[in-house]
């Protein structure tokens, strides 16, 4: 009943170019409580989010973090129109539930940072918080990228122009990982993991040239 009523619309709702076939299946439809407000019984729907789509990014995503960062922002979108549905519509967000025939149905309550979605040979899990930005593949993490706060933050500058590291080493450190991400569009991934200075390079890098993010 539930699948039957809800499903098709949120399914359409959340299709975006990249992934346009993502479907959802409940997992199921449990009784929660008796809600003495409202005079009703609750109800949750459990979803679990799949595509077939996504496993076509898994290479890219897996070899290079550009190609991880890209589908991390395919995901993104959908989770973001998944969001925007569940708080416009009547259906259950912090508090808004949907009433019909004496019934309250819920969302599951999932955390609206994190996504997970199933592919048919992988499984791929977001998190967009505050701070920080993950994606992870199979349970490994494939993608991280820090957000300081404002009052640490210096947007990126022209080449060779960025001089907010204290020595002269850093800073030459955080320019080869610009210039790497810019010119080259890819780096070197045994530095990026032990250099921070070359690290924030290679993300200021890729952030510049991706102007639509």
């Amino acid at each position: 009943m539930y699948q039957k009523e809800y499903v098709p619309e949120i399914e359409e709702y959340i299709q975006t170019t990249d992934l346009p076939d993502v479907t959802i299946k409940v997992d199921r439809c449990s009784y929660t409580e008796y809600n003495k407000a409202y005079g009703v019984p609750v109800y949750q729907l459990d979803f679990t989010y799949s595509s077939h789509t996504v496993d076509d990014y898994y290479e890219s995503a897996i070899d290079s973090k550009r190609g991880a960062k890209d589908l991390f922002y395919k995901i993104l979108e959908v989770n973001g129109n998944k969001n925007y549905y569940e708080n416009e519509s009547k259906i259950f967000w912090d508090g808004e539930p949907f009433e019909s025939e004496g019934r309250m149905v819920l969302f599951q309550e999932d955390d609206r940072f994190i996504m997970k979605l199933s592919g048919d040979k992988h499984n791929y899990e977001i998190e967009n918080q505050q701070y920080y930005d993950k994606l992870t593949i199979d349970g490994e993490l494939v993608y991280e990228l820090d957000k300081p706060g404002p009052s640490t933050y210096t947007p990126s500058k022209p080449k060779k122009e960025y001089n907010s590291y204290g020595s002269s080493e850093s800073s030459s450190s955080y320019n080869d990982g610009y210039n790497s991400a810019v010119d080259d569009g890819d780096y070197d991934h045994d530095r990026y993991n032990t250099d921070p200075s070359y690290r924030q390079g290679v993300d200021d890098g890729f952030d510049e040239i991706d102007e639509d993010y």
